[in-house]
C-alpha cells in the first residue's frame, strides 16, 4: 500500500540519505545488524489537526513566502513524506522472531501554527532533488539553509515502529533442494541488470527481505516498478521449533502511480 502511493523509489539507499535523517541513529531498535531495505517518497494528506485554518499573521504566516506555502497547503492538502523500511536482528526481550521490519517516516510538518517543518525536512519538490536529497542540483545541502523558517524544538514526529516480527534470518545459506525438500525455496532473482537493481545489493547478508527496483538510470521521467520479496519464519511463536516447516514466502510487484518529471517514454 505504501509503494502504490510512492512517486520515487531509490534504487540504492546512499549513506548520504540515512545520515541526513533526524534521530535516525538514535532509534532504539537499530544497531549493527540493521539494514535499510527500501526508501521512497510518497504524498500523504496533511492531518486535520495540522492543517491551518487561515493564512494570516495571527496563524504564524507573516512573510510572503510563508503565506504562499500556506495557500498551497490549503489548495493541495497533502505533502511529501520520506519512508524507509529497515530489517534488524538486534536482540530484544519484546520481539521473538529471527528478524523484524521497522518503518521510519519523515513527514513535512509537526504542527499547523505556521506550518512548522519537521527537523531536517527538505521539500524535494521545491528543489527538484528526489534523487540527491537533501543535496540540490547545485550541490548545496538544503538542510543547512537559513530561510527564516521557525525552528521547531526537536523532532516531534511519532517514533519509528516495528511493523512485523517473525521474518526469517537475512543471511540464510541453505535452501530447498532434492536432498532437503523441507527447506524454503531459493529467493527471487532480480531480472537482469540494468533493468532492475537489487536493494540491498548484497544477497549474502539480506535475502529474506529485499526489493528489485526498475532502474531509471539516473534520470527522472519514467515509471518505476518494484518487486518485493519477503520470507517469514514462525520459529519462536507459540513454542514452534521446527524452522523448516513454517517459512512462508511472499512476493509482490507494484508499478508506481506517480512519476516525477514525466517524459514521453
Amino acid at each position: 500500500e505504501d509503494l502504490r502511493e510512492a512517486v520515487f523509489v531509490y534504487e540504492t539507499i546512499p549513506t548520504r540519505l540515512t545520515d541526513a535523517l533526524p534521530d535516525f541513529a538514535a532509534i532504539p531498535e537499530l544497531g549493527p545488524s540493521t539494514q535499510p531495505v527500501l526508501a521512497f517518497w510518497k504524498t500523504e494528506p496533511i492531518p486535520a489537526d495540522i492543517m491551518p485554518t487561515a493564512c494570516s499573521a495571527a496563524q504564524g504566516f507573516i512573510t510572503p513566502q510563508r503565506k504562499e506555502e500556506c495557500r498551497l497547503a490549503l489548495l493541495k492538502r497533502n505533502s511529501y513524506t520520506l519512508v524507509v523500511y529497515l530489517q534488524t536482528t538486534e536482540p530484544s526481550n519484546k520481539w521473538l522472531g529471527k528478524s523484524r521490519i521497522i518503518r521510519y517516516a519523515l513527514t513535512q510538518y509537526i504542527d499547523g501554527r505556521g506550518l512548522n517543518a519537521s527537523t531536517g525536512f527538505v521539500n524535494p519538490a521545491v528543489y527538484n532533488n528526489f534523487l540527491t536529497w537533501p543535496i540540490d542540483k547545485d550541490g548545496v545541502n538544503q538542510q543547512q539553509r537559513g530561510d527564516g523558517r521557525p525552528d521547531p524544538s526537536g523532532n516531534n514526529q511519532p517514533k519509528p515502529m516495528v511493523l512485523v516480527d517473525f521474518i526469517d534470518v537475512p543471511n540464510r545459506t541453505e535452501f530447498r533442494s532434492a536432498s532437503n525438500p523441507d527447506l524454503p525455496p531459493s529467493p527471487l532473482v532480480c531480472p537482469d541488470a540494468p533493468t532492475y537493481v537489487r536493494t540491498p545489493t548484497d544477497e549474502t547478508i539480506s535475502n529474506s527481505f529485499f526489493a528489485c527496483v526498475r532502474s531509471i538510470q539516473g534520470t527522472l521521467g519514467a515509471n518505476q516498478d518494484i518487486i518485493v520479496y519477503l520470507r517469514g519464519n514462525a520459529e519462536g511463536r507459540d513454542r514452534l521449533t521446527k524452522t523448516t516447516e513454517f517459512i512462508p514466502n511472499l512476493q509482490a510487484q507494484v508499478t508506481l502511480r506517480g512519476v516525477i518529471d514525466k517524459s514521453g517514454r
